[in-house]
């Protein structure tokens, strides 16, 4: 193997290994809502406040709450308007309203940011290296194969050259945004 290609294996291995490292969130945290504390597990589903254990689930554009006395308390979103309804045995003066229990869930939600996305980094690096270290190879394989004892111009070697540093940006751009 020479040096281009142990070049190329190494850096591929390397960010490949680099994708892999992130920190998993913790799946039960304290929220604080309207200045009361809530403790919400997102793997067992539920909101616990005072003592009282809330069982929540989501279905589409619905949430739907489970007070401890079994009472439900639900709301559905239609695209900006919403609507509410609750079981006969809801109590919201014994337990925390589920408009509140609902405004828990949302202010635990982070921000939507991007997080990128490792493969298409990865395949624009893998070219934008190969068109950067070797551009007659990525030439003759785009359009010398066609002619016969054709050889590309230096202009055509340096924009192939440039489009491969060009795509190694837009690969490592494509990690993070």
């Amino acid at each position: 193997m020479n040096n281009r290609a142990a070049a190329f294996v190494l850096t591929f291995l390397l960010l490949l290994l680099l994708t892999g490292c992130r920190e998993k969130p913790s799946l039960i945290r304290t929220v604080t809502y309207m200045d009361q504390e809530y403790t919400l597990d997102q793997e067992k589903q539920t909101i616990t406040h005072s003592g009282d254990v809330y069982h929540y689930q989501f279905s589409g554009n619905e949430i739907t709450l489970e007070y401890p006395n079994q009472a439900t308390y639900s709301q559905t979103d239609y695209g900006g308007s919403i609507a509410s309804g609750w079981t006969e045995n809801y109590d919201d003066a014994r337990y925390v309203p589920g408009d509140v229990l609902i405004g828990v869930l949302h202010a635990d939600s982070p921000p939507s940011r991007r997080t990128g996305n490792p493969l298409i980094g990865l395949l624009f690096l893998a070219v934008g290296l190969w068109n950067a270290i070797s551009p007659y190879s990525s030439w003759y394989l785009s359009h010398g194969w066609r002619y016969k004892n054709a050889e590309p111009s230096d202009l055509a070697l340096g924009l192939t050259r440039a489009g491969g540093i060009f795509a190694i940006l837009l690969g490592i751009l494509a990690f993070f945004v």
